[in-house]
Order: structure tokens, then sequence, then C-alpha cells
């Protein structure tokens, strides 16, 4: 797609930013792999990241050993910009930089809080609320919901107007199928080339040729809900590894530790305390000298 000259342009970097800043203002640490492990991205982006953050005031330069300081925020009364989390609101980034989606289609927003998704990541990037009428380019659904935005917003119950917006289209949209299993309906979008091998199998059929436009038809079809829900499922599993690898790091340094004559038990318990409060750990151990003065264990 091409994009107006005059139009801002939308990358990566700007959508991981306010995380990157949220997560080195928090953690009081700021380095190329610290952002790599803290976002689960790879290098080149991460030192980006870094040099934008330096840039932007948020951290200092590098000293003799490499280390930076982690300075207030850029500007004075520049809030930390939130995480962009939610399919549509990285859909508006996708569509409105060029990029394509992450999953065939341009995500939308189904209820209040996948608008409310949208707002704080167009407050917390302004340059993309200045252009987001473009969004009704993206596809039916979008063309629909942008001219009614401020009505949503206005609105006391979002997702009851948004879903009198989109339910029309997506009674008319073959790809969408409503679940509903003890709670509240689901809407799943399936892809067209799903369905049809679907139907395929059912008639013991042989597999038809598909042509370049098909699977760009197909490709459109894919996206709202079966896209957030394998966002969910490949966070999770990155999430398990990630934690497997940090258990398997502990044990390797208590390990170390051991080998090196230090007691791992007593090491446990230090750092069992060292996460509590000073202050409780003080009156817990003033209350356990009275009980041990007490029993005669002092």
């Amino acid at each position: 797609m091409e994009i107006p000259s005059s139009a801002p342009q939308i990358s990566s970097i700007d959508q991981l930013f306010g995380q990157a800043e949220k997560l080195v203002i928090e953690s009081g640490k700021a380095s190329t792999s610290f952002i790599q492990r803290g976002l689960g991205i790879g290098y080149n982006k991460a030192a980006k990241l870094i040099e934008a953050l330096e840039g932007a005031g948020v951290i200092g330069p590098a000293n003799h050993v490499g280390k930076r300081e982690v300075l207030k925020p850029a500007a004075p009364g520049r809030p930390i910009a939130p995480p962009i989390t939610g399919a549509s609101a990285k859909a508006i980034i996708s569509f409105l930089s060029g990029e394509p989606p992450e999953h065939g289609f341009h995500s939308y927003p189904v209820d209040a809080d996948d608008f409310g998704r949208c707002e704080m990541m167009m407050q917390s990037l302004p340059h993309v609320a200045a252009d987001f009428a473009r969004m009704a380019g993206a596809n039916r659904y979008w063309a629909a919901l942008v001219p009614e935005w401020d009505n949503i917003r206005a609105a006391k119950d979002r997702t009851a107007a948004i879903k009198a917006i989109i339910a029309p289209i997506e009674d008319g949209d073959p790809s969408v199928s409503r679940i509903q299993a003890g709670g509240p309906t689901a809407t799943l979008r399936i892809s067209g080339s799903a369905m049809q091998e679907a139907g395929r199998k059912r008639r013991k059929s042989p597999p038809m040729k598909e042509t370049a436009e098909d699977k760009a038809v197909a490709d459109n079809a894919y996206g709202v809900a079966a896209g957030e829900l394998r966002q969910f499922v490949e966070r999770i599993e990155t999430l398990e590894v990630e934690k497997k690898e940090f258990a398997d790091q502990i044990k390797d340094e208590f390990g170390e530790a051991k080998g090196r004559g230090y007691d791992t038990k007593a090491l446990r318990a230090i750092i069992a305390l060292r996460k509590r409060d000073k202050d409780e750990l003080a009156e817990h151990e003033a209350i356990m000298d009275m009980y041990k003065a007490a029993l005669g264990m002092a």
C-alpha cells in the first residue's frame, strides 16, 4: 500500500518505545541485552530502542564500562507511554505504517476493552490519532467503525454500541462463526482456505487448485479472535520457556555456590529474608527473640 508523503511513518520502534521506557524506568536498568530479554525481541531492535531512549532523555550515555544511568522521563510532565496491547490497536499501527498485518487481517475492536486499548494507544502516539481517519480504508469493519468512533467513545455501553455496528457485517461474513459453550458467545474468524479444506474433506473430493486471487481472499479473511487467540497462546508458550530457563539458571547458580563450599539452605533463607520489608522483618525477628527467650532457647 502506498502511504502519502505527508503521513507520519509509524515503525515497530514506535510501537515498542513505551514498553521499553516503562521497563527501564521501573527496573532502573538500561542495556541492550536487558531490553532484549525484557521485551523478547532481537538484538538489533533492542539496540535501536536504546538509542531512541537515549535520544529522548530517558537514559544517559554509556559510561566507560558500558553502563547507562536511567534518568527521569524525556520531558517534564510527559507520561510514560503504556505498552501497545490488543490486536485492534496493533492493526491501526500496521495499516497506517503500510506494514502487513500479523495475521493477514486488520483486526477491529469488538468490545469496550478493545476500544479502550485503541484509545490508549492513540493517546500515547498523537501522530497515529491525527491519521486515524485513514483506517476507514482497512476493511469494511473499520469503514463502519471510524465514522462512529466519537459516538462510541461517548456511549454509556461501548460494547453495545460496537456490536450494533459490526454485527450486521459479521452476519454477512462467511468467514465468521459464533461459538457458545455455557458462556458469552465468542466470535471466531476462520480463514477462507480452512473453510474450503473442511468442505472438501466432507465431500471426500480431491483438493482444488487455488489461484492467486483465491489465496488473497483467504488471507484477507483471517483475523480477529483467532489472531488474538494465537497471540495469547504464543506469549504463554514463550513465558513457559523463559520460566524454565530462569529456573535452570537459578539451579546452576546454587550448584556453583555449593561447589564453592556455601550452604545452599542458608542461601535460600537469606534470599527469602531479603525479599521482605525491613520493618516487617525487624518486627518478626523481635517476636522470635521474645519467644525463644520465653522457651529458654535464647
